[in-house]
């Protein structure tokens, strides 16, 4: 297999680029990076993408770094997750100080205006655009279904249930994005109609 040939070399040191997509503890793809690096001594991760979203997603990541420290979910859960979820904003405070003292000692962090300097300033152009009949209606009913979904569970859409609600606001997005398709195509042929014009293209959804 690729991972009995990858240990067979008998590493000393192990860099995870794109280090986010390990930030689940269900996907597969997290699995299979802890059960096949984790015996490899020293563990980089790399990542350009902000470190998460909610706290719990951090952890696998700090797990894989240091498994014996971060491993106790149930631990991470009373000592982090909780208090930020239910805390008052002073003990919110006190345990977000605590991740950035724990982050000051494991992270290196590099922002553009350090590493780029060389680049001219960027310029942002916002386009809007109006979603075609079909997936606007697509979008209202989907939207329709995450507020039935927040009212008939409002202690917990945003708590325990938060998996489900997060689903509907991703539904969300990528009904917006497909729908700006025709639109986002258009454009980008009017910028290769240039000649010697060159772009890149970023997407969230491969649609």
């Amino acid at each position: 297999s690729r991972q009995d040939q990858v240990l067979s070399l008998k590493p000393d040191l192990v860099i995870l680029d794109e280090a986010h997509y390990i930030k689940n503890k269900e996907a597969e793809r997290t699995k299979a990076v802890h059960d096949s690096l984790i015996s490899i001594p020293r563990r980089l991760l790399l990542s350009g993408t902000p470190a998460m979203n909610r706290v719990d997603e951090v952890r696998k990541q700090l797990e894989f770094i240091h498994p014996g420290e971060w491993g106790d979910e149930s631990w991470f859960r009373r000592r982090f997750v909780q208090p930020l979820e239910n805390g008052t904003p002073e003990v919110r405070s006190q345990v977000l100080s605590r991740l950035r003292e724990y982050f000051q000692g494991v992270m290196l962090r590099r922002q553009k205006a350090e590493v780029l300097k060389d680049l001219p300033p960027k310029h942002v152009l916002v386009q809007s655009v109006r979603l075609p009949p079909a997936w606007r209606q697509e979008y209202n009913e989907e939207a329709g279904r995450l507020r039935d979904h927040i009212q008939k569970n409002r202690e917990t859409a945003f708590g325990d249930d938060y998996g489900t609600t997060r689903g509907h606001v991703m539904a969300l997005r990528q009904l917006a994005s497909n729908g700006k398709g025709e639109a986002a195509e258009e454009y980008v042929r009017k910028i290769l109609a240039v000649p010697g014009e060159k772009i890149v293209v970023f997407a969230y959804y491969l649609q």
